[in-house]
């Protein structure tokens, strides 16, 4: 990179991140008066609203890599790689602040003992699923 100055060192993101460029303040505040017309014809309290939200995280895979690049760009795209191993967190709490504990979704059979230290087993809902994520029929297996 000394001796060619058109190239410099560029931080990699991933391009699933782009969608978030589009998001628009009028769609959101249209969906939030959307849900508060809701919540008030059918008198639904704050306690009854809840939030669930599922992520995927790949095991493996770096968020941020250094690439080589045209020294005026300053993002560039990179492939992630195909064959890793999925895990998927979901997590919920409701209006008032309450929460279910965050559920962990693994890739396998069963959990292994292995996976923690008798001193640092979190306080999660943990399971296994054949793929690492969750479909319909999850939520009615787990006890609470």
């Amino acid at each position: 990179m000394k001796r060619n100055p058109s190239i410099a060192s560029i931080i990699g993101k991933p391009i699933v991140s782009a969608p978030i460029r589009e998001t628009q303040p009028h769609h959101i505040k249209t969906i939030y008066e959307l849900s508060d017309t809701i919540r008030a014809r059918h008198n639904t309290q704050q306690a009854d609203v809840w939030n669930m939200d599922e992520h995927g995280l790949a095991l493996g895979v770096c968020n941020n890599m250094v690439a080589l690049g045209g020294s005026g760009k300053h993002t560039i795209y990179i492939p992630s790689p195909e064959n890793r191993e999925w895990v998927s967190v979901i997590e919920t709490i409701n209006g008032t602040g309450h929460f279910i504990p965050l559920l962990v979704m693994f890739k396998g059979k069963d959990v292994q003992t292995s996976w923690f230290t008798t001193e640092n087993v979190p306080d999660w809902l943990i399971t296994t699923t054949s793929k690492g994520w969750t479909w319909n029929d999850i939520g009615g297996t787990l006890v609470i």
